[in-house]
Order: structure tokens, then sequence, then C-alpha cells
């Protein structure tokens, strides 16, 4: 199945963002704890320890081109409730063509386990266990953006992540559709990560 009918099988498209046509190569593990890294294969379910560090994140760009890569979750409410509260795991701006690390960051990476242990007040334990969706989504931006306005989250930090407007964002910088993107589903376990 490829991308795009893969975010419409998972009720990604047209729900939450219109469905890309390219695959981001999405590595996690590359060069921590694990000998083996893990590559994600769009919609296939992930441990949240193989999802702990921040991955390596590969496209095909323009190499005179900015791009804008964010991770999201959501499905921190309920999935019944859609795109209302996302999740903003990860965003990185101004990223000229494939150099993710070159990029602007505006929020740190955090895994799902992280992600359970600051927002734990924000939802019922009833859904903790549920299946997530985290999508990876990839835009070309017109130009080389200005978000000094934005609010840096770090690693620990929450205020901007929960209730974060992705629609907005997107509106705000003039990014349009996705150009390419990723998913995978992960369930909390039951036990927080440690450092």
């Amino acid at each position: 199945m490829d991308v795009f009918d893969s975010f419409i099988k998972h009720n990604i498209s047209p729900s939450i963002v219109k469905a890309p046509t390219k695959l981001l190569t999405v590595e996690y593990d590359y060069d921590y704890e694990y000998e083996n890294g893990v590559s994600v294969q769009i919609g296939k379910e992930l441990k949240p320890n193989r999802i702990q560090y921040k991955p390596k994140v590969s496209y095909t760009a323009d190499k005179d081109a900015f791009y804008t890569l964010c991770f999201i979750d959501p499905d921190l409410e309920n999935k019944e409730h859609q795109f209302k509260n996302p999740v903003k795991h990860w965003l990185v701006v101004n990223i000229p063509g494939n150099d993710v690390e070159a990029g602007e960051v505006i929020t740190d990476y955090i895994g799902h386990e992280l992600s359970v242990k600051i927002t734990s007040e924000a939802f019922e334990a009833s859904i903790k266990y549920d299946l997530h969706r985290y999508i990876f989504l990839l835009f070309k931006q017109q130009d080389k953006i200005d978000a000094s306005d934005e609010i840096r989250d770090t690693e620990y930090s929450h205020k901007e992540r929960n209730n974060w407007n992705f629609h907005s964002f997107i509106f705000k910088y003039r990014l349009g559709q996705p150009v390419a993107g990723n998913f995978f589903l992960c369930r909390y376990t039951g036990e927080i990560l440690s450092d």
C-alpha cells in the first residue's frame, strides 16, 4: 500500500491533512543503544522503547529550498475528537534541503513514553492504552520563514505541545500540503522510561 492510500486507510486524510504522495524515510535507534536501527514501516506498530530518541529522517529535496518537519499525535484526547488537541512531538523549520540537523528547532523531540509522562493529566487512563497514530509530515516552504515569535518547547516542557493549532501554523507560514509523510502506531505500555 502506498503513502496516499495508507493515510486514507488510517483516517489521517482527509480528516487531519491531505495525504502526501512521497514517503519520508524515518529510522530510529540508528546510533543509540541498539545495534540495528528500526525503519518506520508506514502504518505498522512500534514499541515505545524503540522511539525514545530522535530519529534520522531523510528524503529527496530541492537543495535550494527550505522545509518544515513536524511530528504529531492527534490521538491524545480521543479518536472521536480528531485533531482538536494534537500533541506536537517535534517541530523543525527552515531546514536547508534535506539537512534536518541544520534546521531551526521550535520543539524538541519527545517519544511516546515521555509524552505520557508530561501530559498524563490531560487524558484518562482508559484512553492512554489505545493505539496512537504518530505522524511525520514534511512541508516545502515558499521561502525561509521568521519563526521568532514561536514559543520554544524543550524536551520536558509541554505548554505549547498540547492543543497545538496545527492548521493555523500551516496557514500562518503558507506551507500548503505536505510533500512527504510517514506514520506508525504506538501504545503506552504502563512504564515510563528513565533517562
